[in-house]
């Protein structure tokens, strides 16, 4: 069995793949155990900041075009990897079939071990001077010469998780400039989800304006979101940032307040516990000993316990006085909530 371990930022991560086919007709090329295009999944930051390691190992196909699809979990020591391992698994891209053999079936099997590394991956000299160039462009005001090294970057098809920051942080303030601020916002954002091992006083600053971004654009539940992992952060750069960042929360929460009700829709999921923080409280997705999910939904005084299906939404209306809500519309495989909200006076 070949095994390749790559170092990500503190992390490696093995990856063990088999490739079978269902005849000896195809070439060497068509059932290659090496995929042509290898995306490598992100190490939850929870998991990180936790010690937790883990391992997720999965089946699947590869269709005619190359594409993996049919990916079913068949090991898992820990659920909070396996979104994760999915989403990168479905980006994988093998070698195409010729029309002639598209009948053909090839599988596959995957182990992705996520492992805490010893040492974190070090930026090489190559990229850190594109990116180096490219901040030097954006002072000159040459915006499209720009554009061409955010592309040729781009191309790579490997970026450990710091080289991954700065390369999202370059696309961030490349978008600052052009005066897109959605799209700087999502690159800011990007960004922030590589950071755990760059120095702090850079990632801070990329959190305090992305914050700030979000709280400008009016999307309350990402700065709110953000602001609650910034607290939760013990370096000075972190402290200071927040308490710089007060002001703009204090008119996130007074929108907040004048929210009396909120509906929201709780789709089932097998596996995947999400927590949502509400006014110091929590929306907690619980595993029953049943195995059905329960959500559990807190607000002041307020407390209401839901049994959600795959098959059929709950939907949860309830008028809340003074909500401070911090939810974040996230996804995790088939489970994810969906809230909405109507002011009092609509």
């Amino acid at each position: 069995m070949n095994k390749l371990t790559l170092l990500l930022v503190g992390v490696s991560l093995a990856l063990t793949p088999l490739l079978s086919v269902s005849s000896d007709a195809l070439t060497e090329e068509e059932w290659k155990l090496e995929a042509s295009i290898r995306v490598h999944p992100k190490y939850p930051i929870s998991a990180a900041r936790e010690g937790k390691q883990g391992s997720v190992t999965m089946s699947f196909s590869v269709d005619p075009q190359g594409q993996v699809d049919d990916i079913i979990f068949l090991n898992t020591t820990n659920n909070v990897f396996s979104p994760f391992a999915k989403k990168a698994l479905k980006q994988w891209q093998y070698p195409k079939l010729s029309t002639e053999k598209e009948s053909y079936t090839r599988t596959g099997t995957v182990r992705l071990d996520f492992t805490l590394g010893s040492s974190p991956e070090e930026v090489s000299r190559r990229f850190k001077a594109k990116i180096t160039d490219a901040y030097q462009l954006i002072t000159d005001d040459k915006l499209e010469e720009v554009a061409k090294t955010i592309r040729s970057l781009s191309k790579r098809e490997r970026l450990n998780n710091t080289e991954a920051f700065y390369f999202n942080l370059l696309q961030a303030d490349y978008w600052q400039q052009v005066k897109d601020p959605a799209k700087e916002l999502m690159y800011r954002l990007e960004a922030a989800s590589f950071d755990t091992l760059v120095p702090s006083k850079i990632a801070m600053r990329n959190r305090y304006t992305m914050i700030s971004l979000a709280a400008s654009l009016g999307q309350l539940r990402i700065a709110a979101h953000q602001y609650n992992a910034l607290n939760e952060l013990t370096s000075d750069e972190a402290k200071n940032y927040s308490s710089a960042l007060e002001g703009v929360m204090a008119q996130v929460r007074d929108i907040f307040l004048n929210s009396s009700k909120i509906t929201a829709q709780v789709y089932a999921h097998e596996e995947h516990p999400l927590y949502y923080p509400i006014s110091g409280q929590s929306v907690e997705v619980l595993q029953l000993p049943s195995g059905d999910n329960a959500v559990q939904l807190r607000c002041h005084n307020y407390m209401g316990t839901v049994k959600p299906t795959k098959a059929k939404p709950i939907d949860i209306n309830t008028d809340w006085q003074g909500c401070y809500l911090l939810v974040m519309t996230e996804q995790s495989g088939d489970f994810y909530i969906r809230e909405h909200f109507t002011r009092a006076d609509s």
